[in-house]
Formats: C-alpha cells, structure tokens, sequence
C-alpha cells in the first residue's frame, strides 16, 4: 500500500457513552498497518462522558484523533469538519453507536486499489437491542458503473440502496471536486447528500459483503414518537430536495430519473406532514402551527396531493 494515508474514518460522537468504546476498538481491531489510516472523532459538545471515553482510549491507541467541538452543531456539520481534516485518500463516515467487522480493512483496501472506485457500496448486519444480528444483503449483478446505472439498472427499488453514509467508502477527491457536503444542523442530512453523490458518481463498485454492524438502537431520534421536531426536519428535507430538483434539471449530465426521486422524497415529507397533523393533541398542534407559519412552503406546494385537504382540515396553514 502506498505510503500516503489511504483511509480516513471518521467517527462524529455525541451522547453515546453506551457504545462509542466497542465502535473504536473495532476500527483498531485490524489487519493493516496503523499507518496507513487514520480514525478522527469529532466529539459533537456531548453532555455524557462519551469525551472522555475517547480521551481514555487515546492513551491505547496513540493515532487517534479527538475533534471536540466548543459547541452541538449536529451530525451533518461534525462530519464536514472531519472530512475538512482528513488527509486518507478515501473517507468512510461511521456512527459512533456502530462497530465494523474485525480485521476487514484490507479486503476492503483491497478492492479499493484493484478497482479504483470513487464509491465502495456494500451491505451490513443489523444489531438489535436484544443482541440479534440480522444481515441485510443485497445481490448485484453490475460490475463498476456509474452511479445511475448501479441505482436504476438493478432489480432493486432506489431506496433499497439505502442513503446512509456509513454505507460506502467514498474517494475524498470525488467528494471534494463535486462540493459533497453534508447538509448542517438538520436532521435527514443523509438522504438528499446521497442521492446527488449517486447522480454525478461516474465509478460505484458493489461489494457482496457486510463489513458494517448498524445498532437499531430503540432511543434514537428516528425511532422516538413523532414531535413537532419531526415536522421541522421535514419540511427542511423537501425543502433541500427542491432546491436539488432544480439544479439537476438545469443540468443535462445528470439522468432525470434522479429528478423522479426527489420528486418521491419531496412527496413523502409532506405525506409525513398531513399525516401526523390529526395525530396531535393540542398542545403540539399549537407546536406544529407555529412552525409551518415561520415555512415558506410554496415551493412545494405542487408535489403535495393532498394539499387541498390538508388546507381544508387546517386552514392555519398559510402557504
């Protein structure tokens, strides 16, 4: 392998004092040299002890790297400031609350430096809170294509690929030159962040394996009830997805089907919206009136179907 730091994984922390100890011993369980990667935690203002969890395995592991940010500026924004100091020829985002497999990194470096993509797709294991493992595998037949091609020409339905972004090894120059970036403080950040580095990837490689446990973890936010806090990561997320729709269609390299699936994302938001709005009790009906009046929605207005009913059942909903 070449002497310069091949791989970055970067491991954005907050409030995971529970698993972020397993998720860093795991990057170090490894088969190859410390020098050719390099582990960054960006540890996001956590209010648990998971900083000083990381400052304890620092006197272990003498490689890694502890960003800890003065300030909570949520996922988005601590994996750009880790992608801003990596220095490994490809990145790989990890939640602090998962853990990879042991001694993986060289099959994976492997087909990194075989095939040279600017995407390494693959699959991964679910863990459960009762401990159980189920894998999630899927089964391409593509070899190396571009990112259209891996999204539109397999039997899969685009969503089945799944839009998180511990689910690839990214090149940092194809992140780079393409101003890939995550969107900052909001929630959702994943999905829009995916679906254009798909639509612009000219190499994507799919490996049939699962190097990746993902914790489903019962507490975090995307399995809590539904809040008003929900509703405003929404409407930010179509919000984005519309300003990406304009974009690609100005944009006569990008297939238009891309369009089509943030026209599905956009649509499916504000199903949320209209779905969850007869689901509240007052006190945070009253939440969710405040917040849309302080949205401008009439950019998106034309993706929802249900827009009429929803004006109809809610009338304080100024568009």
């Amino acid at each position: 392998m070449e002497s310069e730091t091949f791989l970055s994984l970067i491991v954005p922390v907050y409030n995971v004092a529970p698993y972020v100890e397993q998720c860093i011993r795991s990057l170090y369980q490894q088969d190859i040299p410390l020098e050719d990667y390099e582990v960054i935690v960006v540890d996001d203002c956590s209010t648990d002890n998971s900083k000083d969890i990381v400052i304890g395995l620092q006197k272990e592991f003498s490689t890694l790297i502890l960003i800890a940010l003065p300030e909570n500026v949520k996922l988005g924004s601590a994996r750009n400031i880790g992608l801003q100091h990596a220095v490994g020829k490809y990145i790989w985002f990890i939640d602090s609350d998962d853990y990879i497999q042991h001694n993986i990194l060289k099959a994976l470096a492997q087909e990194l430096n075989n095939h040279q993509p600017e995407i390494l797709h693959f699959d991964y294991l679910v863990v459960n809170d009762d401990g159980s493992i189920i894998p999630y595998h899927t089964h391409y037949t593509l070899e190396t294509c571009s990112g259209a091609e891996f999204y539109f020409d397999t039997n899969e339905l685009w969503w089945q690929k799944g839009v998180e972004a511990w689910r690839r090894i990214c090149k940092k120059s194809f992140l780079t030159e393409n101003s890939l970036e995550f969107a900052e403080k909001v929630m959702f950040e994943d999905s829009d962040y995916s679906i254009k580095m798909f639509a612009v990837a000219q190499k994507v490689k799919h490996l049939d394996i699962a190097p990746y446990f993902y914790r489903n973890n019962s507490s975090s936010i995307t399995n809590r009830p539904i809040s008003p806090v929900h509703l405003k990561y929404w409407i930010q997320l179509a919000l984005r997805c519309d300003k990406l729709r304009s974009i690609f269609l100005n944009n006569k390299n990008i297939n238009q089907r891309f369009v089509t699936i943030l026209d599905d994302l956009i649509k499916y938001q504000l199903g949320n919206i209209v779905k969850h709005l007869r689901m509240f009790d007052r006190k945070n009906r009253s939440q969710y009136k405040a917040l849309i009046r302080q949205t401008n929605l009439k950019k998106i207005r034309p993706y929802l179907s249900l827009f009429k009913y929803l004006y109809l059942r809610y009338p304080y909903i100024r568009l």
